[in-house]
C-alpha cells in the first residue's frame, strides 16, 4: 500500500517516526534547501544553522548531506536549537533531513 505523504503529512510529528519510505517523503514541502554535500564535519552544520537563521519561524529547510556523521550532528543539533527534525533519510547514497524553524 502507498501512502500519500502530501495528503496524510502531520507537521506535529517528525516523519522520521512515521514509518514513510523515501518515494513518499520527496512529497513533504519545504522553503529552502541547501545542498551540503561534499562537506565535511562540522560544515554541513555551520550551514544548516545559518539557513536557518535567515527564515521565518515554521519554515521547513532541506539539507542534502554526504557527510555520514551528519546523521548523528542533524539529531543532536535539532535537540540543541529547539529546530524540529523532520525527517532524516537517505536518497541516492545522500543523506536528506528536513528541520522545521522553531
Amino acid at each position: 500500500m502507498r501512502i500519500n505523504v502530501a495528503d496524510q503529512w502531520d507537521p506535529r510529528i517528525p516523519i522520521y517516526h512515521m514509518g514513510y519510505q523515501n518515494e513518499e517523503e520527496e512529497h513533504m514541502p519545504f522553503d529552502k534547501e541547501l545542498d551540503a554535500s561534499g562537506l565535511a564535519c562540522p560544515l554541513p552544520i555551520v550551514k544548516t544553522k545559518k539557513a536557518l537563521s535567515g527564515m521565518a519561524t515554521g519554515q521547513v529547510l532541506r539539507v542534502i548531506s554526504t557527510d555520514s556523521g551528519s546523521v548523528e550532528d542533524m539529531k543532536a543539533f535539532a535537540d540543541q536549537t529547539g529546530n524540529t527534525l523532520l525527517q532524516s533519510t537517505t536518497e541516492g547514497g545522500k543523506y536528506v533531513f528536513r528541520l522545521r524553524k522553531a
